[in-house]
């Protein structure tokens, strides 16, 4: 099978599977234990801890081990909305773990607006400035649009966010930018970060959340008060030592720009012979990992089954909305009909080779031509 659905989950590299398998077997004690083993793993954790933490540009302090990128933003939203006398903003195009927190803020009584996103599926920055006022108490834009790749300026984003309401927290969910595009936390201006494993070829069930150092957060999670109470709970140190390898890993392999190659040549060949294609996003800046191509009058659910029977595995918008006719983003981006009804993600992970990249732009091409002429 060639794989092309890595923004929604990716095989993990075989070295990560081996340092898991490693640490499950030896290292295997609680942290939190006062004897020779549990200490003992208490500082291999602060050793993963400062190598993740060192990749995303941050202080080991101001990052938190979650159990999923989705508890991560939870915790950043629930945690940041301490009151109702302020105002809540996120996008439209939010992942459904920021914009259905935002929902339930709002079923709550909170003030909660959300910004528009531009045809490219970037948000609108005018409407965000317009929305903003010095109550405002939280602020949520990601930085890497999970469907299109569109990536969003945190940096110009947060200094705007701190002009009009200096108390705001800005948080941003990075799982689609981490280890795809470059990530400095400490020139991003960001106040909350979200990451995840197993979108870098590392385990399930781990995920990191940044909190900036004199940012606070309600705790949402309530134990043992592990990671100094933000998220309470056993920390998975098998998985952390495998996220921390699998990041490190990637980000080698994103500063080779082994991704943006393969994506411009699959470009390339869906122009030359897709027929009525659109490609999303594009006039931006967006993620070499990414591809949102959109083919008139055809269904993407017909072309998705079309290509699983032919071996090659694409995505359909986000995974976790992968019941809908199409998604609540390409609504948001005004995409006509005729192209929303048809619209496949394509998403690069670093096992990918071009070979097969290739070839599955090929066979996807192909597809598109049966398809219509079967429907004339």
């Amino acid at each position: 099978m060639i794989y092309l659905d890595n923004s929604a989950t990716t095989r993990p590299y075989d070295e990560v599977i081996e340092r898991v398998a490693e640490c499950s077997k030896q290292a295997y004690f609680n942290p939190s234990a006062g004897y020779g083993e549990g200490i003992a793993c208490h500082r291999q954790l602060e050793e993963e801890r400062s190598r993740l933490a060192a990749l995303l540009g941050c202080r080991p302090g101001e990052l938190f081990f979650t159990a999923s990128g989705t508890e991560a933003d939870n915790i950043a939203v629930f945690g940041g909305a301490k009151h109702k006398n302020g105002r809540y903003i996120t996008t439209e195009g939010e992942h459904p773990a920021v914009f259905q927190c935002f929902c339930e803020l709002k079923n709550r009584g909170y003030d909660v607006q959300f910004v528009r996103l531009k045809a490219d599926s970037s948000v609108d920055l005018d409407h965000l400035e317009s929305l903003l006022t010095p109550d405002t108490c939280l602020v949520s834009v990601m930085h890497v649009q999970n469907e299109t790749g569109a990536v969003n300026p945190l940096a110009e984003i947060s200094a705007l966010c701190r002009k009009i309401s200096p108390s705001c927290l800005v948080h941003s969910d990075g799982v689609q930018a981490f280890c795809k595009v470059p990530v400095r936390l400490s020139e991003l201006g960001v106040d909350l970060y979200t990451v995840s494993s197993h979108k870098v070829h590392g385990p399930k069930g781990v995920g990191g959340l940044f909190v900036r150092e004199g940012a606070h957060l309600s705790p949402v999670v309530f134990g043992g008060g592990q990671e100094k109470g933000i998220r309470s709970g056993t920390e998975n140190l098998p998985g952390i030592a495998g996220f921390a390898l699998a990041a490190a890993r990637s980000q080698e392999y994103m500063k080779e720009g082994r991704l943006k190659g393969i994506k411009e040549e699959m470009k390339e060949i869906l122009c030359r012979k897709g027929g009525d294609v659109r490609f999303a996003a594009e006039e931006g800046k967006t993620s070499d990992g990414i591809l949102s191509l959109s083919f008139g009058g055809l269904k993407a659910e017909v072309l998705q089954q079309m290509l699983s029977q032919r071996g090659v595995a694409v995505g359909k918008g986000s995974a976790c909305s992968s019941h809908r006719k199409h998604s609540r983003v390409l609504g948001a981006m005004k995409l006509p009909e005729r192209y929303a009804e048809g619209t496949l993600r394509i998403s690069l992970g670093y096992l990918n080779t071009p070979e097969e990249c290739r070839a599955a732009a090929e066979i996807l091409a192909d597809c598109a031509e049966e398809l219509r002429n079967f429907l004339k």
